[in-house]
């Protein structure tokens, strides 16, 4: 999984060997060098990562974790991009987060959850980053990814033979 910030100042990868490799990026160029330090703890080796965003104000990095059910938690150091746990580290999914997308505005974190056949909708405070569960509605099959429209008002599941539509509240998220 691969994530650039939205200023495009960092890179982060996470692979399935337990950690985050973070990367500080050149805007003009594109070329990527490690940061000091180059990983983070991320889970553990054989972990199964699929995502990682990074929130529209630069200021955190989470990691769905397929395989521990979980979502890992991070602030940004705006000056290097080095990334640092929360207080709580992580935040339980349902069964098999896959995709994970947050809101334009930043407030909400969203995670679908292929084994569980729902979505996770988490509120996220601005100021800490902390997740916390708003609602985990039901899908209606196995899907695998998902979108927020530009507006967000909707938001889109995709499975093998349907698109799945959920009208979004702006106001709490789900």
């Amino acid at each position: 999984a691969l994530a650039v910030t939205p200023n495009g100042e960092s890179l982060y990868a996470a692979s399935d060997n337990g950690k985050i490799f973070q990367y500080s990026r050149d805007i003009a160029t594109g070329s990527i060098t490690a940061c000091s330090p180059p990983t983070i703890a991320c889970g553990s080796s054989g972990d199964i990562y699929y995502t990682i965003i990074v929130s529209p104000d630069n200021l955190h990095v989470y990691v769905a974790i397929y395989s521990l059910d979980i979502i890992y938690q991070y602030s940004r150091n705006a000056t290097n991009g080095t990334l640092t746990a929360l207080s709580t580290a992580s935040v339980a999914t349902g069964n098999g987060p896959y995709d994970l997308k947050i809101s334009a505005d930043g407030k909400f974190v969203y995670t679908l959850n292929t084994i569980a056949n729902t979505f996770s909708v988490f509120s996220r405070n601005e100021t800490t980053g902390l997740l916390t569960l708003v609602s985990s509605p039901a899908v209606g099959g196995a899907c695998s990814y998902m979108a927020i429209s530009a507006d967000g008002a909707s938001v889109y599941a995709v499975g093998a033979t349907l698109i799945y539509m959920f009208v979004r509240n702006n106001s709490t998220g789900a």
